[in-house]
């Protein structure tokens, strides 16, 4: 089957979303797929070929207007160019603005399938004050964008219960259409055995709690800061990532006196990310919204303990993995971290490789796909 995925973020660089859609494409080569990438990041990043996967590179995001008037228009010029090529068009949220508005007018025929990992309006309601352009236009393009995705697509994969929830909520597409299908894990590269950080990072007779993402107000690593003080000095936090709030994050560490338990690593590209979850005890994300995070899959298949806010519903094999807390405080986090270390958890990395495994994935979409080429 030939697979045209539109979705802005691919790899290289292997933050934020791209890694995702890459190990997605990898496993769907493997059962006999050929896949056609649109992504962005031209002219920083170049197209390539990879055994058998085809990444073609399209113009930046400008900001704000993000990629409505740069990125989008390629894609359906390209699009419009090589149709024939394709069974099926896999989209991602947004990301083809322009494809839909011509599928909507000239009513293509190709099945589409639109694969949620957010939505734009839930992200609008819980989170309003953001920059007049952010709110007004840019927000209201991906809002207007997904709704045309939801309504002109064949089916529709949600990453998680509560992605479906919000899809059925704002954008009202037929249920029947929608489907759950968790993100994966690179289970050779995300495993428990290999090499960690302790010795380097000196916290090898110290108990480590790890966060990795985007330093911004939604992923709320202030109350992971401000839980040290519910906790033994022994008790050392990692902080993986960049973004707007870290300048507030070291000032808070500098205020509360945890210069020496708080350790900011920066970045850390995707494919080396598995020795640092390997030196933590124990993973926690206390965000005010999320999809399926993929950090917890990687913690979890890499055998560390993980806790996070109610901010998603994972189906229930997830859920029987995690330990999630409503009315999150620093207080709460605390506890429950200690808790959860004193108690010896070990996950259950198995049933992480039976259900999560990006090969199982793969399998459970291209189910979906036979479907609509019958």
């Amino acid at each position: 089957m030939n697979i045209l995925r539109i979705v802005y973020d691919f790899p290289p660089p292997w933050y934020g979303l791209a890694p995702g859609p890459y190990e997605l494409s990898k496993a769907q080569i493997k059962i006999g797929n050929e896949i056609t990438i649109l992504a962005g990041e031209w002219p920083r990043k170049k197209s390539y070929i990879e055994g058998g996967l085809k990444v073609k590179r399209f113009p930046c995001s400008l900001r704000y207007i993000n990629g409505y008037f740069t990125y989008s228009p390629m894609v359906l010029f390209y699009y419009l160019i090589l149709s024939r090529k394709f069974d099926i068009i896999h989209a991602h949220n947004y990301h083809p603005f322009w494809y839909y508005i011509y599928r909507k007018i000239l009513k293509d025929k190709i099945p589409l399938v639109l694969h949620m990992h957010i939505t734009s309006a839930e992200r609008a309601y819980r989170h309003k004050r953001v920059p007049f352009l952010t709110k007004y236009f840019e927000w209201r393009l991906a809002i207007y964008g997904e709704k045309l995705g939801c309504e002109l697509s064949d089916a529709i994969i949600c990453v998680s219960e509560s992605v479906k929830n919000e899809v059925l909520k704002w954008y009202k597409p037929n249920p029947e259409k929608v489907f759950v299908i968790p993100n994966g894990v690179n289970i050779e590269l995300f495993s428990p055995g290999g090499a960690n950080l302790r010795k380097e990072l000196e916290l090898e007779n110290s108990k480590v709690i790890l966060f990795v993402g985007v330093l911004n107000k939604r992923k709320r690593v202030n109350l992971i800061i401000e839980a040290l003080k519910y906790l033994p000095d022994d008790y050392k936090l990692l902080i993986i990532g960049e973004g707007q709030d870290k300048g507030k994050l070291i000032k808070l560490v500098r205020n509360l006196g945890m210069k020496e338990r708080v350790i900011f690593i920066g970045l850390i590209p995707y494919l080396e990310l598995s020795k640092y979850y390997r030196t933590a005890n124990i993973f926690v994300l206390p965000s005010t919204l999320e999809g399926f995070p993929k950090v917890i899959l990687e913690a979890l298949s890499c055998g560390v303990p993980v806790i996070t806010s109610e901010s998603f519903k994972g189906d229930e094999f997830l859920s029987n993995q995690i330990f999630q807390i409503n009315n999150v405080t620093p207080e709460k986090i605390a506890e429950k971290i200690q808790e959860v270390i004193n108690s010896k958890y070990k996950v259950n990395i198995e049933e992480i490789k039976n259900n999560y495994d990006w090969n199982v994935i793969a399998e459970r979409i291209q189910k979906i796909y036979l479907e609509l080429v019958k």
